[in-house]
């Protein structure tokens, strides 16, 4: 979805809103893809979903980015990312800048 978004907008607009439901669900944390690791005296959270919700928000930044989105829509996933506490890094542009702020 993020490919056909980038390469070609004109071709996603119509079947977008059957498929942004699905891209909800994985921007969002999945309890049962965090496990607890035991390394030596401590626990560490692993969070095996953390990849798959980077490339979600990854995709609702290029969705916003070639005008398929409005800028509004994505405020509430960029509250989410930023209260995320495992969030994902940063999602940079070429020119290194920050993915929300176009607001």
């Amino acid at each position: 979805m993020n490919s056909a978004a980038r390469t070609k907008p004109h071709l996603i607009r119509e079947p977008l809103p059957e498929m942004l439901p699905s891209l909800y669900k994985e921007a969002k944390v999945n309890p049962a893809l965090v496990r607890t690791v035991q390394m030596g005296p401590w626990t560490h959270k692993v969070d095996d979903g953390l990849d798959t919700r980077k490339i979600a928000y990854e995709t609702l930044y290029t969705l916003v980015s070639t005008s398929s989105l409005p800028s509004s829509f994505l405020i509430s996933f960029a509250a989410r990312y930023l209260f995320d506490q495992a969030r994902p890094p940063p999602i940079y542009q070429s020119d290194h800048s920050w993915p929300f702020g176009r607001f």
